[in-house]
């Protein structure tokens, strides 16, 4: 049995002409292996008919108009001439998709006259490019009309979180540096009146009890999470809870480590939390820990999932930061994606419209929006927003209804001369970075940290330091009526008061004139006392 040979098989690649063929193949060159492979499998094709059609590619004039280049581009019709489809071939031209400049492929998606685009995104269910401007002409012609209608100081601490109800456009939640928290619903007396109601009050621990991220429950109506600056991530109830906190998921039991960052997957059984050292925990909504990571070297500032894809995280730091981490499979060194600034990062939302768009927030003056898939840079638009200690945060959001961008500011006259000396919330055109609209309230000018519409777009709620703001366009008109009025009865107020002071300078004034003539009538008696006894001493001294 030692001198047995192994027969070989037939279907080994020791076999002769099979075994050249492949030698051939490996040592070739790639474009003549692909030659070879593309003449064996030849006669294996279906007859084509090759029909060349143009590609435009735009490019950007200098007056914002765009231009069109054609490059010829071969898609295919497979089958006969009467009924065939096209089936398109991007492989020579999938390097050029991939390697565009960034401020350039977004706007050829959205602004692009070919018919196969048309195709790809009415298949896709998104919005023409005219519709797109149609609907923001018509948000922003509504947020011309608005005005506060009502605004309160509901803590002696300034306000750090806001949230509006997913479910419920009328009902919103409001956080405090003392880890104070209220839950409010707006009251619609007739179609021009509001009024706002508190149901649900908790009192905080004082300082040190700073509410940095709060979110509701996706199921539960009457629950939320918040995350603290005691280093805890609770889950609240609205009804059963008498104290905030009650039922603890995560507490680091030290002041020196806490919670900065907060979301809950709106499908999912997950809920993601942020601390200061640059951890990520992954719970379920009943607190079980799934993995706890480091993502970032320094504070995860905010974490939020994609409206759009289940499994896309997006968490933003201080160490300058923003990534992008696939959940089934997420590697602390190696994100999807890296988007590199030039200061902390405050916040990164996903755009409430498609989810295709991120809004970047940084402690400087840049606010920046990248475009999916590539996340490459759109838009970078410069706003003076810089963060200093005693103030929220300024974050920038998104309308629900439209990708416009709305953030609060301040005047800086030496950088931003052009912007006034007021404080408002300014409005952008995400595409070209120019501002829209200025929204601002004589009677309220202080910094507005942050700013969220409902999921309607008809009432906004801002954060203003200590108050806060609800503006709307219903309670426009009554608004300024009630505001003529307090105008008026401020005039009044102060003629009344400028007329008082006259009165009493009068009365001081006759008063001061008395004393005068009483006092000149008493020197002229004095006087006449004088002369009469110098007239008496010299008669007498004329009858000695």
């Amino acid at each position: 049995m030692k001198g047995r040979k192994k027969t070989p098989k037939p279907n080994e690649h020791n076999d002769g002409p099979k075994r050249s063929l492949r030698k051939r193949n490996i040592t070739a060159p790639i474009e003549a292996k692909s030659d070879s492979t593309k003449k064996v499998k030849k006669s294996q094709k279906k007859p084509i008919a090759n029909i060349t059609v143009s590609n435009l590619n735009h490019a950007e004039k200098t007056n914002g108009e765009t231009e069109f280049e054609s490059t010829s581009t071969h898609h295919k019709m497979i089958g006969s001439c009467t009924r065939s489809w096209p089936v398109l071939d991007f492989e020579n031209h999938r390097s050029e998709i991939v390697n565009c400049t960034p401020h350039l492929w977004p706007l050829h998606h959205d602004c692009s006259k070919n018919i196969f685009h048309y195709i790809t995104n009415n298949s896709l269910g998104r919005p023409t490019y005219g519709n797109k401007m149609a609907i923001d002409r018509k948000t922003l012609s509504a947020i011309e009309d608005y005005d506060v209608f009502s605004a309160q100081q509901p803590y002696h601490s300034r306000i750090t979180a806001i949230e509006w109800h997913p479910k419920m456009d009328n009902h919103f939640c409001v956080g405090s540096k003392h880890g104070d928290l209220g839950y409010y619903r707006l009251k619609y007396k007739d179609s021009q009146s509001m009024k706002i109601k508190r149901i649900k009050s908790f009192t905080g621990i004082g300082p040190g009890g700073y509410i940095s991220a709060m979110k509701f429950h996706p199921t539960d109506d009457n629950k939320f999470f918040t995350a603290s600056l005691d280093g805890k991530v609770s889950l609240g109830d609205m009804e059963n809870d008498t104290e905030l906190g009650q039922k603890v998921f995560l507490n680091t039991c030290s002041w020196e480590r806490w919670y900065c960052s907060l979301d809950a997957h709106k499908t999912d059984n997950l809920v993601v939390a942020g601390s200061n050292a640059g951890h990520t925990h992954l719970l379920s909504r009943t607190g079980d820990v799934i993995w706890d990571k480091r993502l970032h070297s320094q504070k995860v500032s905010h974490l939020e999932f994609s409206p759009c894809e289940p499994h896309l995280l997006c968490s933003a730091s201080l160490d300058h930061t923003v990534r992008m981490w696939d959940l089934r499979m997420v590697n602390e060194k190696k994100p999807l994606s890296c988007l590199h600034h030039d200061k902390g990062i405050n916040s990164a939302f996903f755009s409430l419209t498609d989810g295709t768009r991120l809004l970047t927030t940084d402690q400087g003056d840049n606010i920046r929006i990248y475009r999916a898939p590539f996340w490459q840079l759109e838009t970078d638009i410069r706003h003076p927003h810089r963060f200093f200690q005693h103030i929220t945060p300024i974050k920038a959001y998104w309308h629900p209804l439209s990708d416009t961008i709305m953030c609060g500011r301040f005047p800086d006259e030496k950088n931003y001369p052009d912007l006034g000396d007021k404080r408002a919330i300014d409005f952008f055109n995400p595409c070209t970075g120019a501002m829209v609209y200025s929204l601002k309230n004589v009677h309220y000018n202080n910094i507005t940290s942050l700013c969220k519409f409902n999921n309607t777009g008809n009432v906004l709620l801002s954060a203003m330091g200590y108050n806060m703001l609800l503006w709307s366009t219903s309670a426009s008109q009554e608004v300024s009526e009630d505001h003529c009025a307090k105008d008026k009865k401020q005039a009044r107020e102060t003629l009344e008061n400028q007329m008082s002071k006259e009165k009493i300078q009068l009365t001081c004034d006759k008063s001061k004139d008395k004393k005068i003539s009483k006092l000149q009538l008493n020197i002229k008696d004095k006087r006449k006392s004088k002369d009469n006894d110098v007239d008496k001493a010299s008669k007498k001294r004329k009858r000695n």
